[in-house]
């Protein structure tokens, strides 16, 4: 995809400055050719108005891709930009997306919706677990896609995010959660999950750890010392889920053996390409 295009046709990848272009150049060639003839000037205009048929289906039906915002985070460049469906509007979109690749950073839907646009796999999750969630601890906020989707799931919710980069955490304030009615329900922290987490004694019925430089992991949350602050701000019956991305980029066989040494009985499942591990606390948990 052109990165000079700021708005473009989801089918036809064709960007609004060059349907500006073919529609003044359809519009031209009518005019010449009424000149010459008018047989020849009707057979243009059926071929203009076919062109604008189909432009206009594509459009309403297909959808429209609207670029936001564009900006680097280390060495990796990002856009934000809106998925738009005039004939379906519950399927409008926002997402963060890897300029280099096209890959999907985050994404959510503009109104609230039964599906999650990012990690469906974990609202399933959720809906399985038989404790009240009623606070939430991510560490790692990215734009706040999923603080903003779980905020719409759980409106009783508390929700505490931890994001050290401060052009993440400036998206979220500014594109992400001015979505959600209620404002104070999501607590934003500019900081380092570590700190955080040694700081701070609130215990959550559900942390999420979603922490990656790029698509791999950083060797600071995979100490002994980050996991074990990790597994204490979890509630007696909460669960603690690990986003281990994607596994053939990811040399994880010394963290999963680390997991398994501090919380002992881990599930593993595939979320959407993505390895994740879930721990179950106990009743009644020890402190370590």
């Amino acid at each position: 995809m052109p990165s000079e295009k700021s708005v473009w046709l989801a089918s036809s990848q064709l960007g609004f400055k060059r349907v500006v272009f073919l529609v003044t150049i359809g519009i031209t060639a009518i005019l010449i050719a009424k000149l010459f003839s008018s047989t020849v000037a009707i057979v243009a205009l059926a071929y203009f108005v076919l062109f604008l048929f189909v432009l206009l289906r594509e459009l309403l039906f297909a959808g429209v891709y609207m670029r936001l915002k564009v900006f680097s985070v280390g060495k990796i460049t990002y856009e934000l930009r809106d998925f738009l469906m005039p004939m379906k509007p519950s399927e409008n979109l926002r997402g963060i997306y890897v300029m280099s690749t096209g890959a999907i950073s985050s994404r959510l839907y503009l109104r609230a919706n039964q599906r999650w646009a990012y990690f469906d796999k974990l609202r399933e999750f959720l809906e399985q677990q038989y404790i009240p969630l009623q606070s939430f601890l991510l560490l790692g906020g990215g734009g706040g896609t999923v603080a903003v989707t779980l905020a719409r799931t759980y409106p009783q919710a508390q929700i505490d995010v931890v994001e050290i980069s401060r052009q993440f955490s400036h998206l979220a304030k500014h594109y992400f959660l001015p979505l959600l009615r209620e404002k104070n329900q999501v607590s934003w922290f500019t900081n380092s999950a570590q700190k955080f987490i040694q700081r701070k004694e609130k215990q959550y019925n559900a942390v999420f750890i979603d922490i990656f430089e790029g698509e791999k992991i950083p060797n600071s949350i995979t100490t002994e010392r980050f996991l074990r602050s990790a597994k204490r701000r979890v509630a007696p019956k909460g669960v603690i889920v690990f986003n281990l991305g994607i596994q053939a980029k990811n040399d994880l066989a010394p963290f999963l053996n680390r997991l398994i040494t501090i919380f002992q009985a881990l599930e593993l499942y595939w979320w959407e390409r993505n390895l994740v591990a879930v721990w179950h606390a106990p009743a009644l948990k020890k402190h370590e």
